[in-house]
């Protein structure tokens, strides 16, 4: 499959303190878990989407709360992450 080879090659490993991913991870699942959620699959993606209970618009979007999940579980996200200039920076 063309498209999983092309994700695979944008697949970072990042490491963190193990109870703050639980904590996120737990936090994330609790959401799931009490509402429910109508998950959409992306045959391009190869990926499930949910919704999430916040409007999506430009100041609350999938590159902000990935910042944010990442700055929760303690990684350095540098600048203003709006749009998807992402960089991974080996430390």
């Amino acid at each position: 499959m063309k498209a999983l080879s092309y994700l695979a090659s944008d697949v970072y490993r990042l490491e963190a303190e193990a109870t703050k991913v639980q904590a996120l991870q737990e936090r994330l699942d609790a959401y799931f878990d009490e509402e429910e959620v109508e998950i959409t699959f992306s045959e391009l993606r190869q990926m499930d989407f949910v919704p999430y209970p916040k409007r999506y618009w430009l100041l609350h979007q999938s590159n902000l709360k990935t910042a944010e999940w990442l700055r929760e579980m303690g990684l350095d996200v540098s600048g203003y992450p709006l749009w998807s200039t992402w960089v991974v920076v080996e430390r």
